[in-house]
């Protein structure tokens, strides 16, 4: 069964999503400026993509991959901080320039083979070009962490002023795809870490970590079985 959005925006709450998101005070307009709006507009266009994928794959009555999936534009105040971090001026030009990940996704699908056939799909849009993969499913990071991040780019996205004293910005979508079960780990483990005075906290760790690998087996196990199910349907056994 399908989360509600109520599930969806806590469980991103959870897990630092919404950390970085609009703070909902004008703060992210204010610091933005005009660049605000071509960031709604790339936030919207890729809501809008996964919209018409759904459509189309519903008139031809295709499975559509995506479970569910959030974006968000990143806050003033993160967009500040990760630039201070990497020693540029922490100004909204430099935000665009540098920063790559001011409108973020996260979708969440069912199994291993939808997380690729999404990202296939979405460089085959049209709307969006893929600039960079990083691919923590086949290279896990150290602490066990699994998804597929893409770097997607829209050029020319539109900054509605009569004023406009700059050309529109490339404009980049840092999307994170994964599979319910690493969502689920990813939840838990960002909760879990930022505790304090842990007793044995690197046996935890540890243990978060089998617990990430014993995920994985079970995702490479349900994507076995549902290919067998796909397979003997094509066969009409």
């Amino acid at each position: 069964m399908k989360q509600s959005q109520a599930q969806i925006q806590e469980q991103a709450q959870a897990q630092g999503f919404y950390a970085e998101a609009n703070e909902g005070d004008g703060a992210d307009e204010r610091f933005y400026g005009e660049y605000y709006a071509a960031l709604k507009a790339a936030e919207s266009a890729f809501a809008e993509a996964l919209a018409a994928m759904e459509g189309a794959r519903a008139d031809k009555k295709r499975r559509f991959p995506v479970e569910h999936y959030k974006t968000r534009i990143k806050s003033a105040a993160s967009a500040k901080e990760k630039l201070a971090r990497l020693g540029f001026p922490q100004t909204a030009e430099a935000a665009v320039q540098r920063l790559y990940d001011l409108v973020g996704a996260r979708i969440v699908c069912q199994f291993i083979g939808d997380i690729y056939a999404l990202e296939q799909a979405l460089r085959d849009t049209g709307s969006f070009e893929l600039v960079r993969t990083k691919d923590y499913i086949k290279a896990p990071k150290p602490n066990g962490y699994r998804s597929l991040h893409i770097i997607l780019r829209q050029s020319g996205a539109s900054c509605p002023s009569e004023s406009r004293l700059f050309a529109p910005p490339e404009i980049f979508v840092e999307v994170q795809i994964r599979t319910i079960a690493m969502d689920f780990w990813a939840s838990l483990e960002h909760e879990l870490k930022y505790k304090k005075n842990i007793p044995d906290a690197d046996l935890m760790f540890g243990e978060l970590k089998r617990c990430a690998d014993e995920i994985a087996s079970t995702d490479l196990t349900m994507q076995t079985i549902f290919e067998w199910i796909q397979n003997a349907a094509e066969a009409g056994i």
